[in-house]
């Protein structure tokens, strides 16, 4: 009670000078409340024991898919974080992102095959970016093709590479003619991804086109990428020799038993798949044990102003792998925290409303506004006090949404 009465003096300190500066300005004084309404909406209601509703999901999976499609440029690259209230994108990026972008577009393809939500342009112009940045080379006499962040021989990163080429895979499945255009490029890339496989381990992280450098470490990140990249490319062009690495990497993974945050999201992404075609306990058990850990985890954090969509996503893949495998309590534990991450993330996409913001920061209390919140729209925040959208935190979130709304939902987009 303390704490609404002591917002409620800080509402009517806010809004004296506010009315007294735009009084000639009825619209303006409007989005100024409209913003102190949100920012209640957003601090003082629980999300606990809500759920956002199947049209709510689809709005928001339409309105971020159309931040993702402003947010490329001319040659299919992806501006990679923008600063909503200072109306300037950053300069910085990474590849890997930008891999994860395209990866996030094909997956929306994969259930927009009509193309209602414009990606599938996008998708061709991203597909040519990455393969401008392309660059050959041959392993064990075959020809492998891998992305780095430009062409003067930087190391290719596997994550770029695995999650571009996943992005891929989804497109030619949502139109399948586009396979003949594609397929030549998405094997060439599945080549290096297969390249970077060490015996009876995980994969090598980085490679340097010709050079006899060596890398041999591994990342939790793009071991989980590579793994899921196989698994679609599986269903794309099924063979013995794939079959065979991913079942040698689940093993691998499974058997160090280390419940690394970074591996969650993609093996959660690839089991999804994987128990489809393959139905097994191993895989059930698996993330049963890995979801539980993650669970009580982020059970503990409800209070964050983060942006946890990455987290949502690796919890909307494993409910799909538990759904009928584990009893209801079970699932339904899953499901509670599935639905409250929707709701905490959703506050943090920028809607309309969001002309001006109410925050609450090392500065202070204050009221920022944005120069052009059209630009801003559908794009998720990094957190309640970080308000930059970037690439990557919009991709998860679009993907949690999706998955809840057509997996655990069993709606259509």
């Amino acid at each position: 009670m303390k704490k609404i009465l002591g917002f409620a003096l800080m509402v009517v300190l806010l809004l004296a000078p506010v009315q007294q500066a735009f009084a000639a300005s009825p619209d303006e004084l409007d989005k100024k409340i409209a913003a102190l309404e949100a920012y209640i909406e957003r601090n003082y209601r629980s999300h606990e024991d809500t759920r956002l509703s199947v049209e709510e999901l689809r709005e928001i999976i339409s309105e971020g898919a159309q931040w993702m499609n402003r947010a490329q440029e001319g040659n299919g690259h992806f501006a990679y974080e923008y600063d909503v209230y200072e109306g300037q994108y950053l300069d910085d990026d990474h590849i890997v992102r930008q891999g994860g972008a395209l990866y996030q577009l094909g997956e929306i393809a994969r259930y927009d095959t009509d193309n209602a939500l414009g990606t599938h342009e996008v998708i061709e112009s991203a597909i040519e970016y990455f393969e401008d940045l392309s660059v050959a080379d041959t392993e064990d006499g075959e020809k492998i093709l891998c992305i780095t962040e430009d062409t003067d021989r930087t190391p290719c990163l596997l994550g770029a590479t695995a999650l571009a080429v996943t992005g891929m895979l989804g497109y030619v499945e949502a139109v399948p003619e586009k396979a003949d255009e594609y397929d030549e490029l998405i094997d060439d890339y599945m080549a290096y991804i297969m390249a970077m496989k060490k015996e009876g381990e995980g994969f090598r992280d980085k490679y340097r086109t010709g050079s006899s450098l060596v890398f041999l470490k591994e990342s939790s990140f793009s071991n989980g990428e590579a793994l899921l990249a196989l698994v679609r490319y599986y269903k794309h062009k099924p063979s013995e020799e794939v079959k065979e690495m991913i079942d040698e990497t689940f093993a691998y993974l499974a058997a160090k038993a280390e419940f690394e945050n970074p591996l969650y999201l993609w093996i959660m992404a690839a089991l999804k798949d994987m128990q489809q075609l393959w139905p097994s306990e191993e895989y059930v058990a698996y993330a049963q044990a890995f979801t539980e850990y993650r669970r009580a985890q982020l059970s503990r954090i409800h209070y964050t102003q983060k942006n946890y969509c990455a987290s949502t996503e690796g919890l909307a893949s494993a409910y799909s792998v538990l759904q009928g495998n584990v009893t209801d309590y079970e699932l339904g534990r899953v499901r509670d925290e599935i639905d409250f991450w929707n709701k905490h993330n959703s506050v943090l996409q920028v809607t309309e409303v969001d002309a001006y913001r109410l925050i609450d920061d090392e500065q202070g209390m204050r009221l920022v506004q944005a120069p052009d919140v059209k630009n801003a729209q559908g794009g998720f925040l990094t957190s309640a006090t970080v308000l930059t959208q970037r690439i990557d935190y919009t991709q998860h979130c679009l993907s949690a949404y999706l998955q809840t709304l057509v997996d655990v939902e069993g709606e259509v987009l």
